[in-house]
C-alpha cells in the first residue's frame, strides 16, 4: 500500500483503515452491550421500591450512567490492550495484514500494549498530532508507539 516508508513497515493509511475496521466492530459491540445494560436497568427499576424523595431512582440512574460509560470506554480499551498484547493484532489489523511488535520483533506483551493504548489518549488528544507522526517518521511510528517501544509492521 502507498505511504509505507520501508518494507515491512505499516504506513498511515493502512493503519487508519485497520482502525476504522476496529471502530466499526467496536461500535456494534458497544451498542449491543449498552442495549443489554439498558434492558437490565429497566427490569431492575420495575422491581425496585421507589421512595417518595426519588433517591432510589437517582441511584439506579447513576449506576446506569456509570455502566453505559464504562462499556463505551472500557470495552474498546480492553479490546485493544488484549488483542495487541496477547495476539499482536486486532481484528482490523489482521484484516489489513499488520501487527504490533515490541523490540527485536518480539510480541509486544500486555504491559507494552497497556502503555501504548494509554499513550493513544495523548496521540489523539492534541488534534491527532501524535498519530500524524506516522506520516513523517522513517519507521512510521506514532507517539504511542514511541513511548511503548512498539512498531507496527506488515506481514
Amino acid at each position: 500500500m502507498e505511504g509505507d516508508a520501508q518494507p515491512g513497515v505499516a504506513g498511515l493509511w493502512r493503519r487508519a483503515f485497520a482502525f476504522a475496521a476496529d471502530a466499526l466492530l467496536l461500535a456494534l459491540l458497544v451498542f449491543l452491550l449498552r442495549w443489554i445494560a439498558s434492558l437490565a436497568y429497566e427490569e431492575a427499576l420495575t422491581r425496585a421500591v421507589l421512595d417518595a424523595e426519588g433517591r432510589t431512582f437517582a441511584l439506579y440512574r447513576a449506576w446506569h450512567g456509570f455502566a453505559r460509560d464504562a462499556l463505551g470506554l472500557g470495552v474498546p480499551f480492553v479490546y485493544f490492550v488484549l488483542q495487541e498484547g496477547a495476539g499482536g493484532a486486532t481484528f482490523g489489523k489482521r484484516l489489513l495484514g499488520i501487527r504490533v511488535l515490541g523490540p527485536g520483533g518480539r510480541r509486544a506483551g500486555l504491559f507494552r500494549a497497556l502503555v501504548r493504548n494509554v499513550g493513544k489518549l495523548a496521540s489523539f488528544g492534541c488534534c491527532c498530532a501524535g498519530v500524524l507522526l506516522v506520516a513523517f517518521t522513517a519507521r512510521r511510528r506514532a507517539f504511542h508507539d514511541w513511548i511503548a517501544g512498539t512498531d507496527v509492521l506488515r506481514g
